[in-house]
């Protein structure tokens, strides 16, 4: 009884303490906390970062967006090109710079879309995570998608087209007014576009030329001279035209005869030679060297009169060489010509002249006669050799000629300044020929200067025939003026 008494007691007290700890609840916020942290990170650090990528996101989108309007607004046809993909990356750089809310590996696309004319784009950036690398999510990369397409409603669009005379005047940059009226209407044409076949983006296209014009000059000429720039004598307006840029220089318009030649130091196409031998003449008689008679052979003479007789042979272009000619002479053959700057007056004219020489050298050469009885006595022999083993040496010779010129100054024309000019119009008024202020009248053009414009030839005079430009005026009228109208301001009075 004893023992089972004991157990039941234990097991109340048991359960008496699980029913206290069931329902006290003292020191349990720390261990909740613990358990609840760790989940609670996870959604703060997903907001977190998930906000970001939201932001950057955004961000990319609009640049991505501008790339590729960019990219579709460069393209002059259906068909993107590399030109085109690269004004669609500018752009979208310029909208998502390196670096943009600390992004990295920033990357776009562009390329033709899926219909005919449109761009689709691609743009990438990688974000580092904030929170979230505590659950292993270092980084996120964000990605997105964009496309352009130009589209137009339907459309008429009319040309109203001016194709009368006076588009024929050539402008400032050279070309005339119809031809820059059809470069502008096909660089419009270019710029819209043809649109679709059919359905909706439909463009017409409609031209109206027209070529006639209201010329009132004659009819205010009539009812009032002075009511037009030129009814008075001496009246001058400013126009858009060229005007000639001159220069003053002097040019050659005579000359006198040549002087004689004046002859330089000849030149020779290769070097003198000559054989180490030397050729003996006859034992007796003579030989003649450049006019003279030279004795072939002296006997029984000492060396130091055979040395006399070398020296007294004729010097040439070296000593004892004689030059002499072969065949006949070619020149003086004219070749540059010195022209003076002026103001010298002095012409110098250059000339060479061709010859085929040969040269022979000649000496004396004494030798020894007999040892004995007396050995300062000898021979003295004449001996040549010829130069190149007989070959001929052509031989160049320079000259020159001097003239004297006659100077003249003239007026060149040596370009075209394009610009506002003060015209004479009285001459245009009376419907007369009037000189063409953008004709040059003198004779002296310089290289690639001339009269023509546009490859059109100018006229150099022109005749008006009466089309107004606009009203004269005048340019005195303020605000302390009186309120009646200047005499002079025409463009004011509209009962004239």
């Amino acid at each position: 009884m004893t023992t089972a008494n004991n157990k039941t007691g234990i097991k109340g007290a048991k359960l008496r303490l699980m029913s206290r700890l069931a329902n006290d609840w003292r020191g349990i916020s720390m261990p909740m906390m613990a358990i609840g942290i760790i989940p609670l990170l996870g959604f703060v650090g997903g907001s977190v970062d998930i906000g970001r990528s939201y932001l950057v996101k955004a961000r990319l989108q609009q640049a991505c967006d501008a790339g590729a309007l960019a990219a579709r607004r460069a393209m002059a046809g259906n068909t993107l090109s590399t030109a085109n993909e690269q004004e669609g990356d500018k752009f979208f750089d310029f909208n998502f710079p390196e670096g943009t809310m600390a992004t990295y590996d920033i990357e776009s696309d562009y390329a033709n879309g899926t219909t005919a004319g449109s761009v689709a784009g691609t743009a990438s950036a990688t974000l580092d995570n904030s929170v979230m690398r505590i659950f292993g999510k270092d980084s996120a990369t964000i990605n997105v998608t964009c496309s352009s397409i130009l589209t137009v409603p339907n459309t008429d669009v009319m040309f109203v087209l001016d194709i009368s005379g006076s588009m024929a005047t050539t402008t400032s940059d050279g070309t005339t007014r119809i031809a820059g009226l059809r470069s502008a209407a096909k660089d419009f044409f270019r710029e819209l576009g043809p649109g679709t076949n059919a359905g909706a983006g439909r463009i017409r296209y409609g031209f109206v030329p027209f070529n006639a014009n209201a010329n009132v000059g004659a009819v205010l000429r009539a009812a009032n001279p002075f009511a037009v720039a030129g009814g008075t004598t001496g009246e001058t307006w400013n126009y858009q035209t060229r005007v000639p840029v001159t220069r003053l220089d002097h040019v050659i318009t005579g000359a006198s005869a040549q002087s004689g030649h004046t002859y330089g130091t000849p030149t020779y196409s290769q070097t003198f030679t000559y054989p180490s031998s030397w050729t003996s003449y006859g034992t007796s008689g003579s030989t003649t060297i450049a006019g003279t008679g030279y004795t072939n052979r002296f006997t029984n003479v000492t060396a130091a009169t055979c040395t006399t007789s070398n020296t007294n042979l004729p010097d040439g272009p070296a000593a004892n060489t004689i030059e002499s000619t072969s065949g006949g002479a070619t020149g003086p053959t004219p070749g540059t010509v010195n022209e003076p700057t002026y103001p010298a007056t002095t012409r110098t004219n250059n000339f060479t002249t061709t010859q085929g020489v040969t040269r022979r050298q000649y000496r004396y050469n004494w030798t020894v006669t007999n040892t004995t009885p007396n050995p300062d006595v000898g021979t003295c022999q004449l001996q040549n050799k010829l130069n190149n083993n007989g070959s001929t040496v052509v031989r160049t010779t320079p000259s020159t000629t001097t003239q004297t010129v006659t100077w003249e100054e003239r007026t060149f024309l040596a370009n075209w300044s394009y610009q506002q000019a003060t015209i004479d119009v009285t001459p245009f008024f009376a419907g007369n020929p009037a000189p063409n202020p953008a004709f040059w009248t003198g004779t002296n053009f310089d290289s690639g200067i001339s009269n023509a414009a546009g490859g059109a030839t100018v006229s150099n005079t022109v005749t008006w025939s009466g089309c107004v430009e606009e009203a004269r005026t005048v340019n005195t009228i303020t605000g302390a003026s009186s309120l009646d109208i200047p005499a002079d301001a025409f463009d004011m009075r509209i009962n004239i």
